[in-house]
């Protein structure tokens, strides 16, 4: 789903890029994905590091293996509580790809309402 909703933001910014390259304004385009690289490792490192943190890994383990019921009666199996089975790579790239969308068509726009008559839709393609 992540990536569907990064594909579907950056595809906003498409007329804005093909106006750029027929501009021959390359650093426009370069800058935005520089800036949108950068804010995709931070962000992938940040979510990398936030769930490999103890505390997140056992709120994931209490919420998708719940270990006791209403009479508190112990359900819990040896090994069952273990949480380095939990791998959120995906969902890291996930979330880094989301941002580096939202960061790049941002860019993008607002460098376009920027430049000289606003933005300005390719006439043709």
């Amino acid at each position: 789903m992540l990536f569907c909703l990064a594909s579907f933001i950056e595809s906003l910014a498409e007329p804005l890029i093909i106006r750029c390259l027929q501009e021959m304004d390359v650093a426009t385009k370069a800058k935005a994905e520089g800036v949108a690289l950068l804010c995709k490792a931070a962000s992938c490192f940040g979510v990398l590091y936030i769930t490999a943190t103890f505390w997140f890994q056992n709120l994931v383990v209490d919420f998708m293996h719940p270990t006791t019921i209403d009479y508190g009666l112990d359900l819990k199996m040896k090994g069952d509580r273990d949480a380095s089975n939990n791998n959120f790579a995906v969902t890291a790239f996930g979330v880094s790809q989301l941002v580096y969308a939202m960061v790049y068509t941002a860019i993008i726009y607002w460098r376009g309402m920027l430049a000289v008559g606003g933005i300005r839709w390719p006439k043709r393609i």
